[in-house]
């Protein structure tokens, strides 16, 4: 269901519908930890940046984090009334998680104590309270923003550094309803702001499509129109170069 690198790159962390999580080495391709403990499907998995906290979440609601070293889960969040279906660590020291679930809701969790800091619902954009199902979240790099995909078709991204969070953009144009289409942030290098630029949005949709919307205007700036003959279920950009990975159910 979901795959994430470690950021030292020598283990790889998945999550599977056979209510597990695993740790694989990258080099050996061997299991090195596996992390049991949920009671349904583990729907998406993340890594902390020091690579020393794994998070996975659930069909059975909840959230887990786990310590790598021993496979022993540390802290269990009761996140969700729905399904859980994404997380996601702040990527500047992991100290903030994010969840998305089907009911509608993206939460916001301290790690170190387990308190939800922040819930994120549709009626601060402005929709009715029937609340879309998230599908997926990312951080932004510089920990300020959150991505949420939702079974609307629409993504929106929020800003989550100042309290209470605001609806910063939205980015239509792509069909979303059925199947959990990924949302990446694409960065670039830029020499002349001295550091990484976070400048694009990138997403795949059911009619296997991919789109490129830039981040200051949500304007759709690159379409890929049958990029493939399936649902586009995951996408992610290259770190330094213009390249971008996909993958879809054809």
């Amino acid at each position: 269901n979901d795959v994430t690198w470690a950021s030292d790159e020598t283990c790889v962390v998945t999550a599977s519908d056979d209510k597990t999580a695993k740790l694989w080495d990258a080099a050996t391709g061997r299991c090195a930890a596996t992390f049991s403990g949920h009671e349904s499907y583990v729907f998406g998995c993340a890594l902390n940046p020091a690579n020393t906290l794994v998070a996975t979440c659930s069909f059975d609601e909840t959230v887990k984090l786990w310590d790598p070293r021993v496979a022993r889960a540390v802290l269990t969040l009761d996140a969700h009334s729905e399904p859980v279906t994404a997380v996601a660590f702040n990527g500047l020291d992991g100290s903030v998680l994010a969840t998305g679930s089907y009911d509608g809701l993206v939460r916001l969790w301290d790690v170190a104590s387990g308190e939800c800091l922040s819930t994120i619902f549709a009626e601060r954009a402005g929709l009715s309270a029937q609340h879309a199902p998230v599908s997926h979240t990312a951080y932004s790099p510089n920990g300020e923003y959150v991505l949420a995909s939702t079974h609307d078709s629409t993504i929106r991204l929020w800003h989550v550094a100042g309290n209470p969070c605001r609806l910063a953009r939205e980015f239509t144009g792509r069909r979303s309803e059925r199947y959990c289409c990924t949302a990446a942030f694409h960065v670039r290098c830029d020499r002349r702001r001295g550091g990484l630029e976070t400048h694009a949005v990138v997403a795949g949709d059911e009619a296997g499509a991919i789109r490129v919307w830039d981040m200051q205007s949500g304007a759709v700036a690159h379409e890929i129109v049958g990029a493939h003959d399936g649902a586009v279920l995951g996408v992610d950009p290259h770190p330094k170069r213009d390249l971008l990975a996909s993958c879809s159910m054809s």
